[in-house]
């Protein structure tokens, strides 16, 4: 294969291929683990740097748009795991200095004409160069050569301190800060590490011992923790994946707040008294500990008078031995379903009648809320007694008939709806009893329609508590409930959702979206950390019944702009379940549809096509090899609709994303071929399942030729990754029916330069597969096509 590969570098270099299909074959082989051309990473960093120095030295002409493209891929490589990796290992790749003094130059005209253009990926760029081991040297090797340039026109200020960037003179430095602060999010982090990088230089350089240097490290130190004191303000954040192209205004408040901890102990000994306070203060707040929140409430609080509602509600506080309201009516209800445990024999039970005979005298229907309950309480309980064996019936029947009497009296009165307020709306209820009915699919039904028919009644809700909070909470609790079995839960799920749908009915705003904030804790890393895999399930789950909901124009507002960290958290999650030995499939799986789920909105709800590129990384992440069949039976279709949606419902984002997208469907041909080939033992009793994933590649394959405009350009790398797999194993005759079926209709896309560029460069097996395979093509496929044009003619 080294052979085919080599023919990317002759296209990239070529003045035939357009620049859209160069970014394209670029991208295709950076990410590509099949491509194994020489020196690769080299070969492409050199050719991205080489095309940017040629559009600025005016040797090139490029569109502004390609421009930034090229930026940004040089951003990725520097940021890219992949190159840490490799440079780690002890592999050479080299940053020509070219690039570093166009970099430099394009910072300077920001300074001084106040241009905007590229400001982002340039930083960006710049903050990779600063932050990479082994390429710092060779960035401040450039320093010599520039400060003798007319970057400014200016001289540089006097210090004996490292500059933060070498070249650029202090005032143009100030404007760069005011326009990259101003510009976005990734300006704003790549500023703190260009700060962080020149604490660390000046540490090195120049230890703490001069004046100047004190005043220096204090002043950028104060720089990074100011830089996002606004932004942690919030409180609002989204979660980040620790790469900085996906540095938004969403994740950047934990992208600060990470660079902040992960370098405490080189910002803390220069920070000030306040901002120490003000670091301590963030530090608490974002401790796990509940427990010590609720013990010391005013600690957590900005102003210490905000603690006086925490000492009024503790005041308030019963004496020893009394129940809240909602544990009365919890016990209550039990004692009804278990059996009331106190029998009245004739006489208790006559002393008790004539007592009620004198309650009967009084105004009950006047009584305010706490005494109303207190008696509603007292006379249901008096009803639920059993007779003993010497009461007689008619004086059972008499002490029944004044029980209900009076609480019928109680009940119109004016405090009437206070008892509901106890029995259904504090924790008690029925709502606790909900992930208890789960296994009853009828007496779930039934639960909920009740607090349906609750909810339409606000009139009925208690004062000061979120009925909304409280059957959320619930509901949250059946889907986390391990008792409960994954059959009954699929069962009970259209309850489920008619209950969601009552609840965003009924609630506010700020309900949806505590809601939402709930379902983002779920999918916390901190869960897969701690293996707690119900919480991850119920919080899929809440977003899969979230979509199939009708909501309000305000609420899908929320939701969508609550995606983007949806789609992280669901990356972040994906990538841990996969990781684990074997796979933790029953996180994978609903991962996997929720994804298609949301991506079947199309790009009217997802708009930035970094977001829906995300995808791509979770489905690279999924296991498709050592699955037993049925799990393949699974995972394999669903990875396909994540794939079909994103060709279907994002086609801005196929534009660009072209060699993201074969990465990910060629691991789908290659496990099929895997699954389908002929085994020395067994197997063919699961070939049913292996021809419905082939069937399913054949339709993705014609799809693919659908979209020619897209994909022509691949083509005949596509046939060439198709035969190098394919000459490996002997498949079943119905599997390499389908899989040849779909690769006839990619060869449609070929034309005669490409099948002589394949004949040509591939190794000797291959290239007699590939012969094998277009003298079929010519002779079944093609010929047929060609009978029935000619026929239609």
């Amino acid at each position: 294969m080294a052979a085919v590969y080599s023919g990317i570098s002759l296209k990239l270099k070529s003045k035939r291929t357009s620049w859209e299909d160069k970014l394209k074959l670029a991208h295709f082989a950076w990410i590509s683990h099949q491509c194994i051309l020489p020196n690769k990473e080299q070969v492409l960093l050199d050719w991205a740097s080489q095309s940017l120095v040629s559009f600025y030295k005016k040797k090139l002409e490029l569109k502004e748009d390609i421009v930034e493209r090229l930026w940004v891929y040089v951003d990725n490589i520097l940021h890219s795991k992949k190159l840490q990796h490799l440079l780690k290992n002890g592999k050479t790749i080299t940053l020509q200095v070219s690039l570093v003094k166009v970099i430099n130059e394009r910072i300077a005209e920001f300074s001084l004409s106040g241009s905007q253009r590229h400001v982002g990926a340039v930083l960006s760029c710049c903050q990779g160069v600063l932050s990479t081991p082994a390429l710092p040297v060779i960035y401040a090797a450039r320093q010599e050569l520039l400060s003798s340039g007319a970057l400014t026109g200016e001289a540089p200020e006097s210090s004996g301190l490292p500059p933060l960037l070498p070249g650029v003179e202090a005032r143009s430095w100030r404007k760069i800060k005011k326009a990259a602060a101003r510009f976005d999010s990734v300006g704003r982090y790549c500023l703190e590490q260009l700060h962080l990088q020149k604490m660390k230089r000046t540490l090195v350089q120049t230890g703490s011992q001069s004046e100047e240097a004190l005043q220096a490290l204090r002043a950028d130190a104060a720089y990074i923790l100011g830089s996002g004191r606004e932004s942690l303000a919030r409180g609002t954040a989204a979660p980040w994946d620790g790469q900085v192209g996906t540095v938004s205004a969403d994740t950047y408040p934990v992208a600060h707040w990470h660079l902040v901890v992960s370098n405490l102990t080189i910002l803390v000994p220069y920070l000030g008294p306040g901002d120490v306070r003000y670091l301590a203060g963030v530090l608490l707040r974002t401790l796990p500990g509940n427990g010590l929140r609720q013990q010391l409430p005013w600690l957590f609080e900005e102003d210490p008078v905000d603690a006086a509602p925490w000492e009024t509600r503790l005041a308030k506080v019963g004496p020893e031995g009394t129940e809240p309201r909602g544990e009365v009516a919890q016990n209550l209800l039990s004692l009804v379903q278990g059996g009331f445990p106190v029998r009245l024999e004739e006489e208790p039970l006559g002393r008790l009648l004539g007592l009620l005979e004198v309650v009967s005298a009084l105004q009950l229907d006047s009584l305010g809320a706490p005494c109303h309950t207190h008696y509603f309480l007292l006379l249901l309980s008096a009803a639920l007694a059993a007779p003993g064996g010497s009461c007689s019936p008619s004086l059972a029947l008499t002490f029944l008939t004044t029980c209900y009497r009076l609480l019928g009296r109680l009940q119109r009165g004016k405090s009437g709806r206070s008892v509901l307020k106890v029995m259904y709306a504090s924790e008690l209820c029925l709502l606790a009893e909900l992930p208890a009915l789960a296994t009853d699919p009828p007496a779930f039904q039934a639960a909920v329609s009740f607090l349906a028919l609750f909810f339409s009644a606000p009139e009925l809700h208690p004062e000061g508590e979120s009925v909304f909070t409280a059957v959320f909470q619930s509901l949250r609790r059946v889907l986390a409930d391990p008792a409960v079995p994954p059959p009954a839960l699929q069962a009970i799920e259209p309850h489920l959702g008619a209950l969601l749908a009552h609840l965003l009915a009924a609630g506010t705003t700020q309900d949806f979206r505590a809601m939402l904030q709930c379902v983002l804790r779920g999918l916390d890393l901190r869960n897969a950390w701690s293996a707690d895999q119900p919480a991850i399930l119920s919080a899929v789950t809440l977003i899969k019944l979230l979509l199939s909901c009708p909501v309000s124009e305000e609420q899908a507002s929320l939701f969508w702009r609550t995606s983007p960290q949806i789609l992280t958290a669901l990356t972040l999650q994906n990538r841990e379940a996969c990781q684990e030995q074997p796979a933790a499939l029953a996180v994978v799986e609903p991962i996997l549809d929720v994804l298609a789920a949301l991506l079947r909105r199309g790009e009217e709800a997802i708009r930035n096509p970094h977001h829906v590129s995300l995808a791509f990384s979770i489905l690279l992440a999924v296991p498709l090899d050592h699955l037993k069949p049925p799990e393949f039976g699974r995972v394999f279709p669903r990875v396909h609709s994540v794939l079909f949606t994103i060709l279907q419902c994002h086609p801005k984002v196929m534009l660009k994303a072209v060699p993201s997208f074969l990465n990910c469907f060629h691991r789908l041909v290659f496990s099929v071929m895997h699954e389908g080939r002929q085994k020395d033992k067994g197997g063919a009793e699961d070939l049913a399942g292996v021809l419905a994933c082939a069937r399913l590649v054949e339709r993705m394959y014609s799809h693919i030729a659908a979209r020619a405009e897209d994909f022509t350009v691949f083509s005949p790398f596509m046939v060439a990754q198709y035969v190098t797999e394919v000459q490996k194993v002997t498949l079943y005759p119905a599997v390499k029916g389908h899989l040849q079926e779909g690769i006839y209709l990619i060869l449609d896309l070929c034309i005669e330069p490409d099948v002589q560029f394949l004949r040509a460069s591939l190794p000797p097996g291959v290239r007699d597969v590939f012969k094998e395979l277009h003298n079929d093509y010519v002779k079944y496929h093609r010929a047929k096509h060609e009978g029935e044009r000619r026929y239609a003619v």
